[in-house]
């Protein structure tokens, strides 16, 4: 487990020198709100129409 996590430390290094890290935030997108769906409403009973329709 060490060794992974130096290796991801030496890959996000632009500098030694400059101690500059490189993180995965400037890649974070914003949260789109979540929209709640509009339900149906589902009659409970089945007419003659319908059921020719869908024939």
């Amino acid at each position: 487990m060490r060794e992974i996590v130096d290796f991801m430390k030496e890959l996000l290094l632009l500098k030694k020198e400059d101690k500059k890290l490189v993180g995965l935030t400037s890649f974070k997108r914003a949260r789109k709100p979540v929209i709640p769906k509009a339900r149906k409403k589902v009659s409970k009973e089945v007419k003659l129409s319908d059921l020719m329709r869908r024939a």
